[in-house]
């Protein structure tokens, strides 16, 4: 049968029974299927490991800065979070936020280059010549230092359409430079992002979709910004998607139980065969039609 129509066959089985009722399994799945494929044809995502099912260890998949709040915390913090329209622009300008801040030598930006790296060698002026970075939205390895860009994973639009319009020039520039908000990944991934909020981007790893809902709510509150109700659900779902943390052990929870009040048992169900049937798929498609793939390097 040509390579072509298997992979229809395979799309097709994958897309039937519940996905016709479950409209974020199917937008995950599209996503998902998309990236990967795009990526792998490329020649751009190497392997790291086995964490999710398709070439990550665990550590890599759910990397976050110091200071993200755990599991429960997050649960319990998105409580909190205010929920109100989105703002406007009006005003806005990326300079509103001051420049990065200086620390030592170095200023926040290679700070954060330094830390999410390995084996960074930089230069006199502290900026990044070499070394090999991990992007965890969308699990591509590079060596490049043009290839990578640090993120503020709230952007700045999403702050200030959510608060940071009121805000002094002195928090703005605490703001842009909290390294809690600050992540290193591969300037196509953060060109995809762009400035969404979570309602309308997560990151295409499912594996990274959970450790990004932390990073979210982290920032949010600690700063008081405030989510619509579509970025509150859309985090609460991600957060669904976890591990369960100690309380909810403790406690014998799950999916659709008091400490995850937005997901009902039957959805549960189907999210369950959301994530299984993704990794089957992508595991058939990017074994049968990719083939072999390199780490995107640098120069010799």
């Amino acid at each position: 049968m040509p390579r072509a129509a298997t992979v229809v066959l395979i799309l097709a089985a994958t897309f039937a029974g519940s996905y016709a009722t479950d409209l974020f399994g199917f937008r995950v799945l599209v996503d998902a299927v998309g990236s990967e494929i795009s990526q792998q044809v490329r020649g751009l995502h190497t392997p790291a490991g086995s964490g999710d099912g398709i070439g990550l260890s665990t550590a890599e998949a759910t990397r976050v800065p110091d200071g993200t709040l755990d599991l429960d915390q997050a649960r319990e913090a998105l409580t909190r979070l205010a929920v109100a329209p989105q703002g406007t622009l009006q005003g806005f300008a990326d300079d509103q936020f001051g420049p990065w801040e200086r620390v030592g030598a170095c200023d926040t930006r290679e700070e954060v280059l330094r830390r999410d790296g390995t084996d960074v060698r930089t230069d006199q002026n502290c900026a990044a010549q070499s070394g090999t970075w991990y992007s965890p939205y969308d699990a591509l390895v590079e060596k490049r230092p043009a290839d990578v860009d640090v993120d503020h994973v709230t952007s700045l639009t999403d702050a200030w359409r959510s608060g940071a319009a009121s805000w002094t020039p002195a928090r703005r520039a605490a703001f842009a430079n909290d390294t809690r908000n600050l992540l290193t990944a591969s300037t196509s991934a953060i060109h995809a992002k762009a400035q969404r909020d979570a309602a309308t981007w997560q990151p295409t790893r499912m594996a990274y979709q959970c450790p990004f809902a932390r990073i979210v709510i982290t920032v949010k509150d600690a700063y008081r910004l405030t989510v619509t109700a579509a970025e509150r659900a859309a985090l609460q779902r991600l957060l669904d998607t976890c591990p369960l943390g100690p309380a909810a052990l403790a406690s014998g929870a799950g999916p659709g139980s008091a400490l995850s009040p937005a997901l009902t048992p039957a959805s549960a169900v189907r999210r369950d065969k959301t994530t299984s049937r993704t990794s089957v798929t992508l595991k058939l498609l990017c074994n049968f039609i990719v083939t072999p793939v390199v780490t995107r390097e640098g120069p010799s």
